[in-house]
């Protein structure tokens, strides 16, 4: 009875651990976003920097650009710097109802690349000091840059891990089809070889027959040529 009720207490902690662990998949994902001060091409200017793991700066670029039309279809970035861009007179709502200015530096290595966004706000750049009922709407921006980015990311890795898995698919269905002509080849050898054993059969057979044919016919010339000798003086 003691070993019975410690086997259930086990499997009841069990299960209370696992129902409690948190599944990875509903974990809300989030960028971690900084304010700091940087130097760019307007001066040494507040903005919002984050770091995205496993991104390039090309990559990055392009998901701010697809970002940056959804509030602006028009908008364009140009190049402003050696690694930084500049899109004019967006409008994001949420910091701004007027036209803002917005500036992105990039610094990337092998592993990531950092981003750092200045808004313009025409008479100061966006801060938590200056702007601080606001400031928070920049670093949501970033945010979800950085999580599009992510997105992207993933969302090429699975493409590619679709192909690759659709590759082995067809590759699989080749050998299928492969195997099926093989075992038919194998099926064709085994009737032929089936076939041949009959005709070795059949042969063997008739050899006989005519082994014992030729033993007739060799006795019957015997005996006529035994005849035959008879006229040998006529």
């Amino acid at each position: 009875m003691q070993s019975n009720f410690r086997l259930t207490g086990s499997l009841f902690s069990v299960l209370i651990v696992l129902l409690c662990m948190p599944l990875a998949t509903s974990a809300q994902k989030s960028i971690a976003v900084s304010e700091v001060q940087e130097t760019m091409s307007m001066g040494t200017r507040n903005g919002f920097q984050a770091i995205l793991s496993d991104q390039s700066k090309k990559d990055v670029e392009a998901v701010l650009e697809d970002l940056l039309k959804e509030y602006d279809k028009k908008a364009k970035m140009e190049k402003s710097g050696k690694n930084e861009a500049k899109v004019d007179d967006v409008i994001i709502p949420s910091i701004s109802d007027q036209p803002v200015d917005l500036y992105f530096l990039f610094s990337e290595d092998k592993s990531s690349c950092t981003v750092t966004g200045f808004f313009d706000m025409g008479t100061s750049f966006l801060s938590s000091q200056v702007y601080p009922d606001r400031f928070r709407s920049g670093e949501v921006f970033m945010q979800k840059l950085g999580l599009r980015a992510e997105k992207t990311r993933l969302a090429g890795l699975v493409k590619a891990a679709t192909d690759d898995m659709q590759s082995l698919e067809r590759d699989k269905a080749g050998l299928e089809k492969d195997k099926e002509k093989l075992e038919k080849s194998i099926a064709d050898c085994e009737a032929t070889i089936a076939k041949a054993k009959s005709d070795l059969d059949t042969n063997a057979s008739d050899t006989k027959k005519k082994s014992e044919e030729i033993g007739q016919q060799k006795e019957k010339l015997g005996s006529l040529q035994k005849e035959l000798d008879q006229y040998r003086d006529h």
